[in-house]
């Protein structure tokens, strides 16, 4: 049987603000007690010592996104969580180093719950540059019990009440260029496809 072959994961040293693809999460696993997991929050880990691979050609690591709430969390989402990575700066500002990642029609765009004691596993990519900083992940989601407040035919319906998380700080490295010089249109496609 054929298969293909991709090679060794490379690590991500790039020098723009990359969009941020943190795919649809589509298995949750029950919260158990080794997580050791705040009571009753949502919460968002990144472990730098579980390593993965991310998009089939990256070095990354996993973050797990719980929720100890005893309600069912929703996150809008487009082709990717309203998730991205920051990184702190000379003068100590944590500034995005992604850009979220928006669908372009109507169609890319609803809301997946996290029901309450489940949590989700994600790959994270891992930057490497030359300045050693903190990272962290920023994370939104919709305020628990909010509902929509009327039909938003799959658009993001901004008039829900969001809550703003973020995760553990990390040691990682990046290039400064990341935090100012966005991604060209060739450099966006080289990277989906």
């Amino acid at each position: 049987i054929w298969e293909e072959s991709r090679g060794k994961p490379a690590v991500l040293n790039i020098d723009y603000i990359r969009r941020a693809g943190y795919n649809n999460p589509d298995k949750e696993k029950a919260i158990t007690a080794n997580l050791q997991l705040p009571a009753n929050r949502v919460v968002i880990i990144v472990d730098t010592n579980a390593r993965t691979i991310v998009e089939h050609k990256y070095w990354g690591v996993t973050a797990r996104i719980a929720n100890t709430t005893a309600d069912t969390i929703e996150f809008h989402t487009g082709q990717s969580l309203d998730m991205r990575m920051q990184a702190k700066d000379r003068s100590g500002n944590w500034v995005d180093i992604e850009r979220p990642w928006w669908g372009w029609c109507g169609n890319g765009h609803w809301d997946v719950g996290l029901k309450a004691g489940h949590y989700w596993e994600l790959p994270v990519p891992m930057y490497e540059g030359g300045y050693k900083t903190k990272l962290r992940l920023m994370l939104r989601h919709y305020v628990a019990g909010s509902k929509r407040s009327e039909p938003d035919y799959g658009l993001s319906d901004r008039s829900r009440p969001e809550v703003t998380i973020y995760s553990n700080e990390f040691d990682g490295s990046i290039n400064p260029a990341q935090w100012w010089r966005e991604e060209t249109r060739e450099q966006f496609f080289d990277d989906v496809y």
